[in-house]
């Protein structure tokens, strides 16, 4: 039976039964189309066109088997890309539609691995175009759900070398520097200006690609400040060791690879989240090279611009490592249904249990004053590892059960660092890791008193608070003791305020002390604070109190004061160094015979810095001669030090190095030129002598010593003058003490500077007469010439009384009290200043520094006679171990010079370990038998069960015997005292039993990279206050109340658990935007604590697509379809209606469409036009089209059954769909199954063109069946197409 039917114009109606056929209605249309056409008019019934290939294998080879994976256009710019795979390779084309042009963007066919465009035949690439028309610029995105999403400049990538590009020249991230910049600190210029003396500076840098896009910033460096040795100026309570000793920092930074185009270089001052911009250097403009170091010289002087201080929060862009979806969004990229994080798995394949222990290794400080970093005491530690990509993105905070540790009290004198030792191995991901530090108790304040007396009626303790430490206890807070009148506090003590309140004078005494109208004070007036001891002492027999009375006048009645015989050589003291390099930079002579004839003073010091090979260290002079100001002064700058030759400077006197270099310009010498012979006027003038402490050649003045000054001038001339000192600094003597503490001024505001001076004597057999001597075994005293003078006049004779205290503890600790850290409650991590690399699998750490060695460490066993005591009294007569005068004055010596005259230690080291010592402790002259090396004040340590011995090393002997080589310690004049077996601790514990089991270890804590038998060791840099070796940790400017402080405040990161790969299949992340007239790109900038993601229900299925529609985002979920609103939220009102309103948020909103259709499997079907998109709901057999009044069920106009039998069959991922605008049909093409159809009464004749073979995206009418590969998606085995 034939069937006819007339119509103009028609639809498929699969639905009906052929006989129920309407008018204008068609049961089957094979490769025929009833519309309008180019060549016919309504009606009229014709062949659907095929394809016409525009380009030939001839234009672009794409190889064998290529398969068309994706593409996209531009309206605009009337061009197309595609993305194809081959046998051969991977190709991203541009087609030129005004040129007809074809060419290639990129093209990749390096094998396997190498392939980094590394397309799949199965997987569809989805791109989009964003087009900056202001400057030009065509960006190409694109994802395929196995890469990582992928960004080009498209003129850019033509200009790449096709097959030898790299991945991060064509992923969306980019790579910011991994590692902190590198410090060096130095001195320079005019050292009277120092913009980084009150400032906790940390610096970090950035890239700026060619595209315009920014990295993050890098980890931050140390923080670029040394702090003075300790000085404390004790009467305004100001730690003035707490300032920046230095005033330049130079700066070493990576420059990054050619697609670096600028470098921003910033910093930040603890404490504070402002960033300062110090410049932008543009490396084509200074010529600076790809893949090098550059340095910077910093030095604070300028007025920066500065960064947006979120910068400090985005720690890594979290760019997805793979996204199913993409879309551009106002100027923004965005992703949907995405990958993030990574599996912690090693290189086996094997999950990770982290696995890292956490200790505190800690060096004994040796003489107290000296600044050095530390971690601070009386502290938790927690820390974690976090594992980084190339890329930069890391894991959360990683931790393990044993990731804490605690600093005791004992530590607070030592240097302490935290060491992890990592088991377990790093992910298989991961090329760098971090370590991140938490700590729970931060700002405290440190309290140095040293005025406190006693109530010995109650028992408490009245502690005078000078100055700003009045603000920082009140009463009923608890202060730790650090140190109390007896030292170091080894565990830890707090104890209670009970008072803070001012008290007058003498407070403590009764109402008619001491019964006269001028009584001496017994307590000073002032503020208090109140304390009951209890575990501690506050003690004044603690103190040594050398006192001295002293009376002369200018009659011939009594011994002359200043007597001497045979007349008085001149001298010159010193030279005494105050500086950083220690005993390295220390290594001049000052030499010659003192001509003139006042006092002077000399000053050395280090003005310029060379690099050894054509420049040299230069120096400044200059003799301040003590006469009022009589005689000018004499000087000289810029002078170049040359060793071994004498410089003569002024006056006979000469100076002479040792090195040219290896100086600081903080190095300073100082000496005190003395006339020979002077003379007195015994006879007009009296002269008050402040005896030195008898029988004391030096007696040091320690920081915190105090001293009171009483002259009492009467009779002829009246003057008094009294002051108390208090000592800001360690001093070799008393002479030094004036010059250099700062007491000499405020003596010369009292008295001419010619009136003050100092000489050595004793007073021998005339008991009331100062025997002078220039002798340095004598020891040395203040003399003060009087002001008044006798005039022949009996009765005018000049009297003056003196009064001179000096007071200090026994113990070279500071008095030191703590208030108790402020406790912080956040669950945050920061990174400490170094990042490390992981090589073949395995945690590496840093580099040791030139002349470290790795520890040692050594078991003497037990019954064994190679680990001897020898306990000698007496000193080795060496003025100085450290002096190389002396040193070769040692080494000239044929048998061992500490015989009997010294402690030693002796111990017998393998043949291996010997060398490592040797090489530690700098062995000089040949090694052999018998030969002496020189310590250079290195630390060996012994231990015996929970007893340690530690020895600084100044000299050691080595005797090669059978079986290893025996070391000789010596140690003269530094601090060991004894080393009997039952009396000698210097740690804990005592040595009971020389013979016993002991381990020596000896050797510098650096880093040990993990192997495949040994875990890694890393000896963190990190630090978090300064240390003086005298119980006082500071972490603020002069210790002074609210002043700024040293806080690890950089990048912050959390510990989550259950870390792992997630995929967010619900989720959509977006970029930062596009600023096409200030091109400002923040597209790959993807920072999550902008909170940038916004999860739909996962109720409706994985987000199968994202979709721009005018200002929204369209989202196809698996069973939803949802709009949401961007840049703007609704405001639901009480009767649930509601209002659009801008919002701060990117994505706000989410507003659902009625009914629960989805894209189910196929996001491929989707197609957007003209305001309307289209799409295959699998599930529910339906071809669906959203617009203005939201989802329509188009496939219901005869074709509902149809879609529901043929859809269930078609592979995921095989429905596609696009519009065509030209006869505007939305054609969708069911890949992977068939259709059922039979012939029917009306048939076309399938013409082609021989030259373009049909494809089955375009070679039907209105319903095909083929088996032809297409050029725009993955083979099937067959597909069938249907036009809308």
């Amino acid at each position: 039976m034939e069937s006819k039917n007339v119509f103009s114009s028609g639809k498929m109606n699969r639905d009906a039964d052929e006989r129920l056929i309407q008018q204008g209605e068609y049961r089957y249309a094979l490769n025929a189309r009833v519309l309008n056409s180019a060549t016919s008019g309504v009606g009229a019934l014709e062949n659907a066109l095929s394809n016409e290939a525009v380009t030939t294998s001839t234009d672009l080879d794409f190889g064998t088997n290529p398969v068309c994976l994706g593409s996209v256009a531009d309206d605009s710019l009337n061009k197309i890309w595609w993305f194809v795979r081959s046998d051969e390779g991977s190709y991203i084309a541009e087609y030129d539609i005004d040129n007809n042009l074809a060419s290639f963007v990129l093209h990749d066919e390096r094998a396997g691995n190498a392939n980094v465009l590394n397309f799949s035949k199965s997987d569809y690439v989805q791109a989009d175009v964003l087009y900056d028309n202001d400057n030009d610029i065509i960006m190409l995105f694109f994802t395929d759900g196995i890469n990582e999403p992928r960004k080009i400049n498209v003129e850019e990538a033509k200009l790449l070398s096709q097959g030898s590009f790299l991945e991060s020249d064509i992923t969306v991230i980019k790579k910011p520097p991994l590692f902190p910049p590198t410090l060096t600190l130095s001195t320079s210029g005019n050292t009277q200006t120092n913009n980084l003396k009150e400032k906790f500076i940390t610096f970090a840098y950035r890239y700026e690609y060619s595209g315009g896009e920014y990295s993050v910033l890098s980890p931050f460096s140390e923080v670029a400040f040394q702090p003075f040795d300790f000085t404390f100026d004790y009467s305004i309570s100001s730690n003035e060791s707490m300032l920046n000793k230095h005033n330049s920092a130079a700066i070493e930074i990576e420059t990054g690879g050619s697609d670096v185009v600028k470098i921003d270089l910033v910093f930040k001052i603890y404490g504070d989240d402002t960033l300062f911009l110090i410049e932008s250097f543009d490396k084509s403009k200074l010529g600076i090279g790809n893949d090098t170091n550059y340095t910077v010289d910093f030095d604070n002087n300028k007025i920066y611009k500065l960064l947006d201080s979120r910068e400090l929060k985005r720690y890594y862009d979290n760019v997805p490592l793979t996204a199913k979806t993409q879309a551009i969004v106002d100027n923004r990229i965005m992703y949907g249904n995405y990958t993030e994080n990574f599996d912690l798995k090693d290189r086996n394949g094997d999950q990770i249990k982290i696995d890292f222990t956490t200790s505190v290794t800690s060096k004994e400080s040796g003489t107290p004053g000296p600044a050095y970093r530390s971690v601070k005491t009386n502290r938790d530690y927690e820390l974690g590892l976090v594992y980084l990509d190339d890329f930069g993105r890391s894991t959360t905070v990683l931790t393990s059960n044993t990731n804490s540790v605690y600093v005791d009290a004992s530590k607070s004198k030592s240097e302490n660092s935290l060491q992890v030792q990592i088991n377990s191995l790093p992910p298989k991901f991961a090329t760098k890791y971090r370590i991140f530090v938490k700590q729970t108790k931060q700002n405290y304040y440190n309290i140095l008193p040293t005025i406190f007396r006693t109530d010995t009626d109650t028992g408490f303790v009245y502690v005078l608070l000078n100055a700003t430490d009045v603000n920082k206890v009140k009463e009923d807070d608890f202060v730790i003791v650090k140190a109390d009148t007896g030292g170091q506090k080894t565990t830890l003590v707090e104890t209670k305020v009970l008072e803070v309140s001012s008290k007058d004078l003498n407070f403590l005494e009764a109402e008619d002390y001491p019964g006269t109208n001028d009584p001496p004070i017994a307590q000073p007036a002032g503020v208090y604070m109140k304390i009951k001891p209890v575990g501690f002492r506050m003690n004044l027999d603690d103190y040594d109190v050398y006192e001295n009375n002293d009376y002369d006048t200018s009659a011939n009645d009594r011994n002359d004061p200043l007597g001497f015989y045979g007349g008085l050589p001149a001298k010159t003291t010193g030279p005494f160094y105050y500086g950083t390099t220690s005993s390295a930079g220390n290594d001049i002579t000052v030499a010659g015979t003192y001509s003139g004839s006042v006092y002077a003073r000399l000053t050395i010091q280090i003005d310029g810095t060379g690099d050894g090979i054509s420049t040299f260290d230069t120096f400044t002079w200059a003799i301040d001669y003590l006469d009022d100001g009589t005689t000018p002064g004499v000087s000289a700058t810029g002078v170049t030090i040359t060793p071994g030759v004498p410089i003569t400077l002024a006056d006979g006197i000469t100076v002479d190095w040792a090195a040219a270099t290896g100086h600081d310009t903080s190095d300073e010498w100082n000496s005190t030129l003395k006339p020979a012979n002077p003379t007195y006027d015994n006879d007009s003038k009296a002269y008050s002598v402040f005896k030195g402490i008898d029988e004391v050649a030096d007696e040091e003045i320690r920081a915190g010593t105090i001293l009171n000054f009483e002259y009492d001038e009467y009779n002829e001339a009246t003057q008094y003058w009294t002051y108390e000192f208090v000592s800001s600094g360690n001093y070799p003597n008393l002479e030094e003490w004036y010059f250099k503490s700062g007491a000499k001024p405020i003596f010369d505001a009292e008295f001419s500077e010619a009136r003050v001076f100092f000489e050595r004597g004793t007073y021998g057999s005339r008991t009331t007469s100062l025997e002078q001597s220039r002798a340095n075994t004598a020891p040395i005293h203040l003399i003060i010439k009087s002001f008044g003078t006798q005039n022949n006049d009996f009765d005018s004779r000049v009297k003056v009384d003196n009064r001179f205290r000096i007071t200090k503890r026994a113990s070279t600790d500071e008095l030191c009290f703590e208030t108790k850290p402020v406790e912080d409650t956040t669950e945050l991590y920061y990174e400490t200043p170094q990042t490390y690399s992981i090589v073949n699998g395995y945690h590496t750490g840093t580099a040791a520094s030139a002349g470290q060695i790795p520890q040692v460490t050594q078991t003497l066993t037990q019954g064994s006679t190679n680990l001897t005591a020898v306990n000698n009294v007496g000193y080795v007569n060496v003025t100085d171990p450290v002096a190389s005068d002396d040193w070769d004055n040692f080494a000239a010596l044929s048998s061992d010079p500490f015989s009997g005259d010294a402690y030693k230690l002796q111990f017998t080291l393998e043949p291996d370990d010997y060398t490592a010592f040797a090489n530690y402790t700098n062995e000089q002259g040949a090694p052999g038998n018998g030969s002496f090396g020189f310590g250079q004040g290195k630390t060996i340590t012994i231990t015996q069960g929970s007893a340690t011995l530690t020895v600084k090393v100044w000299y050691f002997q080595r005797n090669d015997i059978t079986g290893g080589t025996r070391v000789t310690l010596f140690d003269d004049d530094q601090g060991l005292t004894s080393m009997s077996s039952t009396n000698y601790v210097s740690g804990s514990g005592s040595f009971a039993n020389l013979g016993g089991d002991f381990t020596v270890v000896f050797g510098d804590a650096v880093d040990i990279a993990q192997s495949s038998t040994n875990p890694a060791t890393i000896v963190l840099p990190y630090f978090n206050c300064y240390a003086f070796g005298n119980t006082v940790e500071s972490i603020r400017i002069r210790d002074l109340f609210n002043a700024p402080v040293y806080k690890l405040d950089t990048k912050p990161l959390t510990n989550l658990q259950e870390y792992k790969k997630s995929f967010r299949t619900t989720s959509i992340t977006w970029s930062g935007i596009y600023e096409q007239s200030t091109q400002f790109n923040a597209l790959n900038d993807f920072s999550l604590a902008d909170l940038n993601y916004k999860d739909l229900d996962d109720e409706y299925g994985n987000v199968g697509r994202i979709v721009p529609r005018g200002s929204d985002l369209i989202a196809f979920q698996e069973n939803r379809v949802s709009r949401i609103l961007v840049n703007k939220n609704i405001l639901f009102n009480a009767d649930g209606s509601g209002n659009v309103g801008a919002s701060t948020d990117i994505l706000g909103t989410v507003v659902p469409y009625a009914g629960e259709f989805g894209v189910t499997r196929h996001p491929f079907s989707v197609s957007l036009w003209g305001g309307r998109i289209y799409f295959v709901d699998e599930r529910r057999g339906a071809v669906c089209r959203l617009s203005q009044d939201g989802i329509e069920q188009i496939s219901d106009f005869g074709m509902v059954d149809f879609f529901r039998d043929n859809l269930k069959g078609v592979d995921p991922f095989r429905v596609l769909g696009g519009f065509d605008p030209h006869d505007r049909e939305y054609v969708v093409s069911l890949q992977g199954t068939y259709s059922e159809w039979r012939p029917d009464t009306i048939t076309c004749e399938l013409i082609y063109d021989d030259d373009a073979p049909p494809t089955s995206t375009t070679s039907t009418t209105s319903t095909s069946s083929t088996t032809t590969s297409s050029t725009t998606a993955p083979p099937t085995t067959s597909s069938t197409t249907f036009f809308f």
